[in-house]
């Protein structure tokens, strides 16, 4: 039977894919299912890998003010064009994008491209004629490549980083235009063409000289203007991409003089013929031009260059073939396709991925492993890398040592920790809490790993404890008051130091959701009762917070037995009080409860300059300690001449404002409705556990949570209602307010009982007097 030709053709394919596979030359792809930064999550594995194969040069792939800007792109030009330029496909931000770059790079104009193999491959056939010459490097890229295969010029090459061969072929190019085409850095060796040299050939022979920078803009040089800047010469046409160093998304450009510019955007088929730039993609350029100019920049650079000299040393030492150079970009020679591929493997089981290269890629037994430092490895990370490949070559028998300052990879087990972990069932001797080992987790972007320092324990804790809520997800670290040293940080934190000290803000967010999560309790509600998983909280050795939700502590706070985690629990009391303030409700002010959360409420709101303040409650012990934390009148709420109190204290007139502390029935409601005047408002703040309990119809947690603001008639007054949670725009005010207080301090201290290390969080819980302790907090765990 006669195979179809169709079929042949599929036969030969496979059988060159099988060739490929037993020559150690077959590609597969690792799929990545996190952001791009110096440490990565795959598909294939649950642990974090360091990333050392990126072009992610400044980390400015995740950087905040470029995925602002990209979003706010979208927001104000759309997703994208659906046409070419010339048509209806420019917009002010390409037209900028392009003028910003000519700056930078000290051109006349500049003219975008889809990528710069698009730039490439747009340029040579659009300037030269078969009576030209193209003078190419050996080791060009490939875009450069099939660019210049395009044109009917006479073609020659160079050795690249020899000038006198360099000479040769520009002289054997004479006879009409000649072009000369470097990389300036070339990307399998880390090499840097010698511009210096090479300038001043290419203009004794009339030459146009073309650099694709795209391994050295933002980067290369003191200003990061590209290899140019680095040799002191300016080429006449400069290649490059925005999907490197400048953001590492999408694009590519060419630069030079206007008329050929012009010329391009008249001639050239990959610009003529494919859609514009998408304006998200536009502003991240612009935004990563932003840093790349600004002292961060400077500063990015300046580590890149400290991190490539660490790993090359280190490399050097172990007794690594690393060609010499500079550049970010590093070689790991080892000759053998099939060993570069299966050490890859082996470092990637080791948690580094990288990647081998090999023929056609790099010559024929010239296969290397191809290191990528970048700005946003920390030293650590490098280090761990270089022990990587000492332990990857020694089990090959490439090195039989490990010299140098680094232990040894087998030596370094996984962290672990211990942590106290709720259990939906109930636990021998510790209610819902089960003092477990678990790995220290690893900050991924944006996060921080605090090592905890002290944590307290508030009352929705207590009920997580006791088992109260259905809702909550087993297995979940509680504990969102915290506090704790900076130990490590991920990639994409600006403004935060390891060994810095910092509180936890317990609310956060995500992107799609109304309400807040709330670190160890749970998640944003989705809807009915069902929460997202939390983020795991800090009764534990260690615990990773975002960014968004630390806040650096004062040296001051942390002296004297002050406990800073309780920051987190009186913020709430400190925004009570400030929105008495801001909202002018300083005149006569009631608060309902005289627990903690009440007594710090009433301590802040004098501070905040409340008039005259009124402390309700129904224990008599609670109501002694209002005197002492700013309460001008105590009253018990269950006294039969509750009215005549009231008016005695407010002239007849009932509060300003009503502050419920308490919440949880609806005689606490009911009365907080009682108290207030006509026009006063009530402050929703304390929960109800009870979801029939309403106002409007609506329950009082969601009014709390979803800090609504309405107006109630009720019983012929005008009541505002405000439904407040969270530290929003407080933590400034609360810092600044407690750290400037040592009577603050102090006081906030006497409703605090000191319960011993973190080891005795569970055994407490069920035996503790809770009328005898207010609120209880914990020293860290002790020395294991």
């Amino acid at each position: 039977m006669k195979v179809p030709l169709i079929m042949k053709l599929y036969d030969k394919l496979q059988r060159s894919l099988q060739e490929r596979a037993s020559a150690g030359l077959l590609k597969t792809e690792r799929i990545i299912v996190s952001s791009q930064s110096a440490e990565l999550f795959l598909k294939s594995g649950n642990a974090p890998v360091l990333n050392f194969c990126s072009n992610n040069y400044l980390g400015l792939a995740n950087h905040p003010h470029v995925v602002e800007a990209c979003r706010h792109a979208v927001n104000v030009y759309g997703y994208g064009l659906s046409s070419v330029r010339f048509i209806c496909g420019t917009q002010t931000i390409h037209k900028l994008l392009e003028e910003r770059i000519s700056q930078f790079l000290g051109t006349e104009d500049t003219i975008l491209y889809s990528s710069c193999f698009d730039a490439n491959g747009g340029l040579f056939e659009s300037l030269v004629s078969e009576e030209d010459a193209i003078v190419s490097a050996r080791l060009n890229h490939a875009s450069i490549i099939d660019g210049v295969r395009l044109t009917k010029a006479r073609k020659f090459t160079y050795q690249e980083s020899d000038p006198a061969d360099f000479n040769r072929a520009l002289t054997e190019a004479a006879g009409g235009s000649i072009v000369a085409v470097t990389d300036g850095v070339f990307s399998m060796d880390g090499l840097l063409a010698p511009l210096d040299k090479l300038a001043p050939i290419a203009r004794q022979h009339e030459a146009v000289l073309v650099v694709d920078d795209s391994h050295a803009t933002g980067f290369i040089g003191e200003y990061g203007k590209g290899t140019g800047e680095h040799c002191g010469v300016q080429p006449d046409i400069i290649t490059s991409t925005l999907g490197k160093a400048l953001g590492g998304a999408m694009g590519g450009f060419t630069t030079g003089r206007q008329v050929m510019i012009d010329w391009l955007r008249n001639t050239s088929r990959p610009y003529l013929f494919s859609n514009s730039l998408t304006p998200s993609l536009v502003a991240g350029a612009l935004a990563a031009l932003d840093v790349v100019q600004s002292d961060e920049g400077a500063e990015l650079r300046d580590r890149l260059r400290r991190n490539t000299t660490r790993f090359r040393t280190a490399m050097t030492q172990l007794g690594f073939q690393i060609p010499d150079g500079t550049h970010p970009i590093t070689p790991v020679m080892l000759g053998d396709a099939r060993l570069a591929t299966r050490m890859a493997t082996r470092l990637l089981d080791l948690g580094v991925y990288v990647i081998g290269f090999s023929f056609p890629v790099v010559p024929r037994e010239q296969a290397r492993i191809r290191v990528q430092l970048s700005a946003a490895h920390s030293e650590e990370q490098i280090d761990r890398c270089v022990e990587s490949f000492a332990l990857a070559a020694r089990e090959e028998g490439l090195l039989q040592s490990a010299p140098g300052p680094f232990a040894p990879v087998e030596a370094r087990k996984p962290k672990t920790m211990r942590a106290w972990v709720y259990r939906s069932e109930p636990q021998p001797g510790g209610g819902h809490l089960s003092l477990e080992q678990l790995e220290v987790p690893a900050p991924k972007p944006g996060e921080l790993l605090v090592k905890v320092n002290c944590a307290s324990v508030c009352g929705t804790d207590e009920d997580l404890f006791r088992g109260k809520f259905k809702h909550a997800y087993d297995g979940t670290i509680p504990g969102h008051e915290l506090y704790g040293e900076i130990v490590a940080i991920g990639e994409n934190v600006r403004g935060f130091k390891i060994g810095q000290m910092v509180a936890a803000e317990s609310h956060y967010i995500l992107p799609g959701y109304k309400e807040e999560g709330i670190i160890g309790l749970w998640g944003p509600r989705v809807h009915g009762e069902q929460y997202l998983i939390p983020l795991n909280g800090g009764y534990a050795e260690y615990v990773v917070i975002p960014t968004y939700c630390a806040h650096l502590v004062p040296d001051v706070l942390a002296a004297g037995g002050f406990f800073p985690s309780l920051l987190e629990g009186i913020g709430n009391d400190c925004l009570v009080a400030k929105h008495l303030f801001d909202n002018r409700l300083t005149g006569r002010v009631a608060v309902i409860g005289c627990g903690y959360h009440g007594l710090i409420t009433q301590m802040f709101a004098k501070s905040f300059g409340v008039r005259q303040l009124a402390a309700f409650e129904i224990d008599p012990h609670r109501l002694e300690k209002a005197r002492g934390f700013g309460a001008d009148g105590v009253i018990d709420s269950r006294s039969p001449d509750l009215d005549a109190q009231v008016a005695a204290f407010t002239e007849g007139n009932g509060f300003d404002a009503v502050v419920d502390i308490a919440g949880g029935r609806q005689a606490v409601l009911d009365q907080c409705l009682r108290l207030v005047r006509d026009g006063g408002t009530v402050i929703l703040f304390g929960l109800y556990g009870d979801s029939s309990i309403k106002l409007n119809g609506i329950p009082i947690n969601d009014i709390i949570f979803r800090r609504m603001e309405f107006e109630l008639e009720h019983n012929g007054k005008r009541i505002h209602i405000h439904g407040i949670t969270g530290r929003e725009g407080v933590w400034p005010y609360l810092i600044d307010t407690v750290a400037s207080s040592e009577d603050l301090q102090k006081k906030i201290m006497q409703l605090i009982t000191v319960m011993g290390p973190l080891e005795r969080l569970g055994p407490d819980t069920l035996s503790y007097d809770p009328h005898k302790v207010i609120k209880r907090a914990y020293l860290p765990f002790s020395a294991s």
